[in-house]
Formats: structure tokens, sequence, C-alpha cells
């Protein structure tokens, strides 16, 4: 066996296996936290968890033909402009939001969200943590 100029085992190379990506995909739906991602231009969600359908009260398909803009209240449409415009390339910190259920009732939220990059386009992944909970818990 030839020796490698670095120390990196001979498959460090290879991209993601199929089992890395099932695995990924397991961790982020099982996940017991709300967290979707979505476009950073359209908006527009490309996955949401388990949590989210659960609190939400859509089903998967209702929430991918949906975009951030269609869960929050219209008050919040000016601030979520300013905060995706902001664009930074490092985890934003848990900010104070509220969501809209299907049914209408608001979900008191704080979302942290981390841009990456999907088919070439800005996106974001967003985890939501219940901000009733946090508060009745002192954090």
């Amino acid at each position: 066996m030839a020796d490698r100029p670095d120390s990196r085992p001979p498959h460090a190379d290879a991209g993601p296996s199929a089992g890395d990506e099932r695995l990924h995909r397991q961790l982020f739906d099982a996940n017991p936290a709300p967290m979707w991602a979505f476009d950073g231009h359209s908006l527009r969600f490309l996955a949401v968890n388990e949590a989210v359908v659960a609190s939400y009260g859509y089903d998967r398909t209702e929430l991918l033909a949906l975009t951030v803009r269609d869960v929050i209240p219209a008050a919040s449409a000016d601030r979520l402009a300013e905060e995706i415009a902001w664009g930074g390339a490092a985890p934003r910190e848990a900010l104070p939001w509220e969501h809209r259920t299907k049914v209408g009732a608001l979900l008191p939220l704080e979302v942290t969200v981390s841009p990456f990059e999907h088919d070439g386009r800005p996106a974001w992944l967003a985890v939501g943590t219940d901000a009733v909970d946090r508060r009745r818990a002192g954090a």
C-alpha cells in the first residue's frame, strides 16, 4: 500500500455514503424539536421534521407547499425580511418568533437558524424551541 501524503483514511475523499444520508435523515426526522429547512430566496419549506408536522397541524405535503411567510403573522413580515437579509455565514442566535398553526393558533418559539447551501442556492436550517416551556424552566 502506497504511503498517503496525509493521515486521512483511503475512503476520506469519498462523499457521504447512502448509510450516512439515511442516518442524517433519521436524525432530522426523529428530532423532538421542530426543525425545518427553507430556501433563502423564496422562503419555501424544503424539508420539515415530524415535530413540525405534529406541532403545526399540517401534513408534510401541505407544509412543503408553504413558505415561512405563510406561518408567521402578517405583522412579522418586515422583520422576517430583515432577518433573511442579514445573510450571515454562521448560525444565528435564538430569536423569539410566533408561528401560526393550521387552525390559526400562535406558537411562541425561539428560533435558531444556520445557513447552508441547497442545490447551489442559499438556504437555512431552523430549529424551534417552545418559548413558553423555556420561560417556565427559567431559561
